[in-house]
């Protein structure tokens, strides 16, 4: 926990290296010392801090790879913004909760399994991973892909749209599976 706390920050993609500078400036300006900011601006980042260790002791290679990674697979996929849609989601009653929470342990465990997946490429250089699997001819990351441009062109987000895109995702983890 500590070298990835440590180190993330470093490896975040474009679009969480945005978020971190928007919440280190966020919590400057209400007067944190830099070290305490930049802590509490990793913390949305290591909510799959867990999932993250797990990966990469599975996989035999560095913490800051498998952040790395997932922060890519997360930029490519939207999964930020996927997050955020389920935090959104209205919560009334304990059966709300449970479901919000349920989305939000499956879209993690998805994206650790995607990076589990990317991490069994050992014929592409860790930094090339996730571009070479983006580019390549793959039905069902293009299907995906799609589906989640046309979820996020959506004024809201309710729970089966959310449902939906969670469902995909598990099922791009499947068919890459193959």
């Amino acid at each position: 926990m500590a070298e990835l706390s440590a180190g993330l920050a470093r490896v975040l993609s474009d679009d969480d290296k945005r978020e971190f500078a928007e919440d280190r400036a966020r919590w400057l300006d209400l007067g944190f010392p830099q070290n305490l900011a930049e802590r509490l601006s990793l913390l949305p980042q290591l909510g799959s801090a867990l999932d993250m260790i797990e990966v990469a002791h599975d996989h035999g290679v560095s913490v800051i790879d498998v952040g790395r990674i997932g922060s890519e697979v997360g930029q490519v996929l939207h999964l930020r913004w996927l997050a955020d849609r389920i935090e959104a989601l209205p919560v009334d009653g304990r059966w709300h909760a449970l479901a919000r929470g349920v989305l939000r342990d499956e879209l993690q465990s998805q994206q650790s399994a995607l990076v589990a997946q990317l991490l069994d490429d050992k014929d592409t250089a860790i930094e090339q991973r996730v571009s070479t699997w983006v580019e390549r001819d793959d039905p069902a990351l293009r299907f995906t892909l799609q589906m989640f441009s046309e979820i996020r062109a959506q004024r809201a987000a309710d729970y089966p749209t959310v449902s939906v895109a969670v469902r995909r995702l598990a099922q791009l983890v499947t068919y890459a599976e193959r």
